[in-house]
């Protein structure tokens, strides 16, 4: 996986189960950023799975996700804290799971000093963006989802709410060919 022009496989260790956390109370970009993530290190071959903690989303981001039949509840269950997990933050830098933070891609501004080895941050709308911005692969990852028969409403679904998350937070619409 390559961000800010740095392949990043080799910081990671294919062998650990990698947990993706958005921050609390998380909104669509938190929640698209980890789905993005999640898929990329999956596409890379790790074993990468985002989870929400949160067990309650605000209003707003619901009815956005809701109106593309993104199940939110797939991202909430079957969570259990190891202290030997690795954790990959999006969307925020601050966490108190109890475990080896491997990896963070953020876009808010900070002045703390941030001490993980996979740190990124942009000044740019959206970790999501970023995301996409960032990875090449990505946009043959949601193509293959497109292309996949199996639960093709869904995946197609899917792809349109993160190309919909990204035309409203950018202004552009990212042509998914």
């Amino acid at each position: 996986m390559i961000l800010d022009g740095l392949d990043i496989n080799h910081m990671l260790n294919c062998n650990q189960k990698i947990i993706i956390l958005g921050h609390n109370y998380p909104d669509v970009d938190s929640i698209v950023s980890g789905y993005l993530l999640e898929r990329c290190l999956v596409k890379e071959g790790y074993d990468a799975k985002f989870y929400i903690l949160d067990k309650e989303i605000n209003k707003e981001t619901s009815e956005i996700l809701n109106k593309y039949n993104f199940d939110v509840s797939y991202y909430q269950n079957n969570y259990i804290e190891d202290k030997n997990n690795v954790y990959f933050l999006v969307d925020h830098n601050e966490t108190t799971v109890n475990g080896n933070i491997v990896g963070i891609i953020d876009h808010h501004p900070t002045n703390k000093k941030i001490e993980v080895e996979c740190y990124f941050n942009k000044p740019i709308s959206s970790t999501a963006l970023y995301i996409c911005k960032e990875n090449e692969n990505l946009l043959s990852t949601l193509k293959e989802l497109q292309n996949d028969n199996r639960n093709l409403s869904f995946k197609l679904k899917v792809t349109t709410i993160i190309a919909a998350v990204m035309s409203f937070l950018t202004g552009i619409f990212i042509g998914l060919e």
